[in-house]
């Protein structure tokens, strides 16, 4: 790991690098360890601008998580006090920082720059903001530990109501998962920023931003597939097959395009799409179905994980996957998938989120 006046000097060559694009913009001069009544400055690096001198003030970190990002900005803020009649800029610094540290920087009202060159730097007479630069030194942070079969079931509970405040026994209960994985993964989604926490309570910050990271690790090809071609229509073969699991006790609800279809209908797609607790070749057989290798009318998918049945719906009698396993199912399946699920996106599921808030507010 890179020690802190390693990450200092990476992070001032690309201040000098991305100010010397801005006619008129020069640094003059740089201190480090300033102190302040707010606390210590890692780095004061005064600028000459078309408009005067102004002061920009960094704190360095050795992660640029959003989570840290929103720890420090408070402190960030606080240091403008200490230039209250000079332009000051108090920007978060670290080795790396995403587009959603980006945007977390935005939010709090800070500046931001890491040693990729990524940066967010408003003042007076000018706005610089660089994304997409990629991260030199990559940390090892997976994500996906969080949307593991077993731990994103913590995921579906979260985001099933965005405005409720959880205990994490509630999580557990809700999930079927042990406390100690819970208090685990909270701790990381805190440093992903993807909750927030108040009186050992957690909740949502963002379901979309924490929806977009899971569809990242997530493939609805994981599941065990076959495809069959049925004479019947889709909603009779439909039907026929909820009706037969039924009787035979096992689970079974309808996914992707199908379910796309009862919640928020957008893309026509004339194929079944049947999430079955069973042998998607067993069923087949039971139901008539004819195993093709193209030309397929009738998907049926055997879960790899049982949170697929999280949340499952009823929509006319029958049975549908959730409209965030719907999304994710979707987003993954590519091409007109991506375009239903943008759909659902905005007529489904950001439209619960924003009932379920406005719902809690009013309480």
């Amino acid at each position: 790991m890179a020690t802190e006046q390693q990450i200092i000097r990476e992070i001032l060559s690309s201040l000098e690098e991305i100010l010397a694009r801005i006619p008129g913009w020069t640094v003059l001069s740089t201190r480090q360890g300033v102190r302040l009544e707010a606390g210590r400055v890692d780095v004061d690096c005064t600028v000459q601008t078309p408009s005067g001198q102004s002061e920009i003030l960094i704190e360095v970190m050795s992660d640029g998580l959003p989570g840290t990002i929103r720890r420090v900005a408070p402190r960030l803020r606080s240091y403008r006090e200490a230039y209250s009649g000079t332009e000051s800029l108090p920007v978060f610094a670290a080795p790396f920082v995403s587009d959603d540290g980006l945007d977390v920087c935005r939010e709090e009202d800070i500046g931001c720059i890491d040693g990729a060159g990524n940066c967010l730097l408003p003042q007076p007479g000018a706005y610089v903001e660089i994304r997409g630069r990629k991260n030199q030194h990559p940390m090892r942070r997976p994500i996906r530990s969080l949307f593991s079969p077993k731990s994103s079931r913590i995921a579906r509970v979260l985001l099933s109501d965005v405005a409720r405040w959880w205990q994490v026994q509630e999580i557990a209960e809700a999930a079927g998962v042990s406390n100690g994985l819970v208090s685990r993964l909270k701790k990381r989604m805190l440093e992903e920023d993807f909750i927030m926490e108040e009186d050992r309570r957690i909740c949502v910050r963002s379901p979309k931003r924490m929806l977009d990271a899971w569809s990242e690790n997530y493939s609805f090809r994981r599941n065990t597939m076959g495809e069959f071609y049925a004479l019947s229509a889709p909603a009779e073969t439909e039907a026929d097959i909820v009706f037969w699991c039924r009787e035979q006790g096992i689970r079974c609800a309808l996914g992707l395009f199908s379910a796309a279809a009862r919640i928020a209908p957008h893309v026509r797609m004339n194929r079944s799409f049947l999430f079955v607790d069973a042998d998607p070749e067993i069923v087949a057989k039971e139901r008539g179905l004819k195993p093709v290798p193209s030309g397929a009318n009738v998907v049926l998918l055997q879960p790899y994980d049982d949170g697929v049945f999280f949340g499952i719906m009823e929509e006319g009698g029958i049975p549908v996957t959730s409209p965030v396993q719907t999304y994710l199912d979707l987003i993954s399946y590519k091409g007109r998938g991506e375009e239903a699920a943008d759909f659902l996106l905005q007529h489904a599921l950001e439209e619960a989120w924003e009932q379920q808030r406005t719902t809690g507010r009013e309480k």
